[in-house]
């Protein structure tokens, strides 16, 4: 008896066609854009910053480039997956950089006091800092002239501050190439203040001087610019604003007081608004 046979071209067909269909769809490459957009392409290479590809519908054609600082994720014809974080936001990036410094704020001393800060990264753009001000160490406040006699503040004391930095990298882009140090770029620094001070004033009619005690704090958001130099030497420029808050010892409308607690300019209420400011130098450590 004989049987009839379904053409082999017919279930060739069949199986080449479910293969093909198989095949197409996962032989191309994806690149997930950060906007959302996939690419499915074929990917040629990729460097440390960047991903060549062709587009997988046009195999023939150009060969594309995009920036990885663009790419959420590449998915590879074989299932694979690659995220990658932006070079800048890389801690390998840094590599051999010195990433704390010691700074001197370079007008303090012609203002009556002295303050250093350390600064220490984290990662990248991320730092903490923290600040000494040692009130005295500097040159003595003309209080006032009072009968042809030049009266001094004879100001003593001292303060400290803690800050926590967000840094903008990288600080500049050009020809495709970033530039930056770990500790360099715009940066805001919210920051809190403590102190304790003592000065002459004097009694606004009969000019009789006495000394005060204050014990100052402030919270404040800075707003600075820090250069890097050979990852040798920095400037950092910053202002901020807040609140202060200060306990005199005495009755502030009877006697001399120019709002200035060293380190801050503000009132002389119990809570006011506070100044910020100021023009540092410094030095990296390893």
């Amino acid at each position: 008896m004989l049987h009839q046979k379904t053409p082999l071209n017919f279930k060739t067909l069949v199986v080449l066609s479910l293969v093909l269909t198989s095949f197409c769809g996962f032989s191309q490459d994806k690149i997930l854009k950060k906007g959302g957009e996939t690419l499915e392409v074929k990917i040629l290479e990729i460097s440390p910053n960047e991903i060549k590809y062709k587009v997988f519908a046009d195999l023939e054609g150009p060969i594309y480039i995009i920036d990885k600082d663009r790419v959420a994720e590449v998915v590879f014809e074989n299932g694979r997956k690659e995220t990658y974080e932006s070079i800048l936001n890389d801690a390998e990036f840094y590599i051999g950089q010195k990433k704390r410094a010691v700074k001197m704020n370079f007008i303090s001393p012609l203002l009556g006091y002295t303050q250093l800060a350390y600064e220490q990264n984290i990662k990248p753009g991320r730092s903490f800092e923290v600040s000494l001000g040692i009130i005295g160490l500097g040159k003595n406040q003309e209080l006032e002239y009072w009968n042809g006699v030049s009266l001094k503040e004879d100001q003593s004391g001292v303060f400290g501050s803690f800050g926590y930095k967000f840094i903008r990298v990288p600080d500049f882009t050009t020809n495709n190439q970033k530039y930056s140090h770990i500790l360099q770029g715009l940066y805001v620094k919210p920051e809190l203040m403590i102190g304790h001070l003592s000065n002459k004033v004097y009694h606004w009619d009969n000019g009789t001087v006495i000394k005060r005690n204050v014990t100052f704090g402030a919270v404040l958001v800075n707003l600075g610019k820090q250069w890097v130099f050979s990852d040798v030497f920095l400037i950092d420029l910053y202002g901020g604003l807040g609140y202060a808050f200060q306990k005199q010892s005495i009755n502030s409308d009877i006697y001399t007081y120019n709002g200035r607690l060293y380190g801050i300019l503000a009132g002389d209420d119990d809570a006011s608004f506070a100044v910020s400011g100021g023009f540092r130098i410094g030095i990296l450590l390893k």
